[in-house]
């Protein structure tokens, strides 16, 4: 067999894919990337949902999640259909989404402006960009050739670590020696292929809290402005929002940042707000269609003990009103989304099948592993085994008793030796009580 790997990148979306040329024929085989953990949010652009990203990002990782705010900026916006915005919130890993409230914020502000939301929904619009006069991490190695200005020129580390940097007050009045009343957001701006966000900030990998900002103020105290939870892709946002009333800051004050995974960005700026120069809306859901239950009038509209379960391949459709007033002439629309609720992944034994089921393994083609995912309805002995186009045995994935329920079994594309294999064409074969099925993957290197 001749093997040809092919793969893109649209819309934040990885696709792989394979010419596989057996018997003088070739075939494309072509499979998109799933999303990941957490539930996903879909937009309308005018012709059909586009994938936005993960909400409540808060409870990945955890075993006991609570309830709580998530604010996310849309990448994409929200097309308008006849008078409302609509968006959908899907569930598609194995794991229920326990949804309380959701709000669509609308922001129309200048378009010379950048428009915001901290990670406690606080809203600003941006009149003034400061960066940084100084910038170490925690070894004081000089930081700022990398977030001092926007200039393609990345701060790239894959280790926990944390920065210290220090800024001008720009509510420090000089003259009468003590600061203004203006609100001001801290941001980083991440790599984006497209136009440059001022109010972005992106880490990847890790779980819970992935970084987190603290302010000093002048008697050396360290207050806690947030955490920023993992998103599936990179979003643009002032993470940090810091109300003068706060602390007290002196003419100059520093910021330390701390990762706890890995951190990427450029400029890591300062954001004045422009006190005011916007209008701000905030939308409850006019209609709220879950794709099992139905019409749900009033679940969604407020924070209470009623809260809409959307399971594994459901999703809930939502409306909003199109505000009556159109953003001013120079004016443009922003548009933010809040959501309330938690979600928690599902053991194997929470959902039990009810029939045997060996799954697509992903990825595929892989390098160097692969997951495969076995749906067991119950309990009782199986085999999963891994042979070369020869019908030889390469490995035995599993062997012996095993519970009711969904489980995943990873291959890491060695032999029973514990040594790597050659790439090409394998087959693994899943028995079970009278069951077997086979399925193809592709290990290329």
């Amino acid at each position: 067999d001749t093997l040809f790997a092919v793969d893109a990148v649209i819309n934040d979306i990885v696709y792989y894919g394979a010419l596989d040329l057996e018997d003088g024929s070739i075939t494309v085989q072509q499979q998109s990337s799933p999303p990941g953990g957490c539930p996903m949010l879909y937009t309308w652009d005018g012709s059909g949902y586009m994938l936005e990203n993960t909400i409540l990002t808060h409870s990945q990782g955890k075993i006991s999640p609570e309830p709580a705010d998530d604010f996310y900026p849309l990448k994409f916006g929200v097309a308008e259909q006849t008078g409302f915005y609509p968006i959908e919130i899907r569930e598609y890993e194995k794991e229920t989404t326990f949804l309380d409230q959701v709000e669509l914020i609308v922001v129309d502000h200048p378009r010379d402006s950048k428009a915001g939301i901290s990670n406690r929904g606080d809203v600003f619009v941006t009149e003034q960009t400061i960066g940084p006069l100084s910038a170490v991490d925690r070894w004081g190695r000089n930081l700022m050739p990398y977030i001092g200005k926007l200039d393609e020129i990345w701060m790239d580390v894959d280790y926990p670590g944390s920065m210290i940097l220090t800024y001008p007050n720009p509510n420090f009045d000089r003259g009468k020696g003590y600061p203004s009343e203006r609100a001001f957001a801290l941001g980083g701006t991440p790599p984006d292929p497209g136009p440059k966000k001022l109010v972005t900030v992106e880490t990847t990998g890790g779980w819970g809290d992935n970084l987190f900002a603290e302010i000093e103020d002048v008697d050396g105290n360290w207050h806690y402005l947030g955490g920023i939870p993992p998103r599936e892709f990179r979003t643009e946002n002032s993470r940090w929002h810091f109300d003068p009333s706060q602390a007290q800051l002196g003419e100059t004050f520093r910021v330390r940042i701390t990762w706890k995974t890995t951190y990427k960005a450029d400029l890591q700026a300062l954001y004045v707000g422009n006190d005011g120069d916007y209008t701000e809306y905030r939308l409850s859901p006019y209609s709220a269609v879950h794709s099992s239950a139905g019409k749900i009038p009033a679940e969604l509209i407020s924070t209470d003990a009623d809260v809409v379960t959307i399971a594994p391949g459901e999703k809930v459709a939502l409306k909003f009103a199109v505000p009556e007033s159109a953003p001013p002439d120079g004016f443009t629309r922003k548009f933010f989304l809040k959501s309330h609720g938690y979600y928690k992944t599902l053991k194997s034994t929470d959902l039990i099948p009810d029939r045997y089921a060996l799954g697509d393994n992903y990825p595929n083609p892989f390098n160097p592993s692969t997951t495969i995912q076995l749906s067991i309805p119950t309990a009782g002995p199986i085999s999963l085994t891994v042979f070369n186009l020869l019908g030889q045995e390469v490995r035995t994935l599993y062997d012996g008793p095993i519970e009711a329920g969904n489980h995943e079994v990873v291959w890491n594309g060695d032999n029973e030796a514990g040594k790597p294999i050659a790439s090409g064409v394998y087959f693994y074969r899943l028995r079970a009580d009278g069951f077997e099925q086979s399925k193809k993957m592709i290990l290329l290197k």
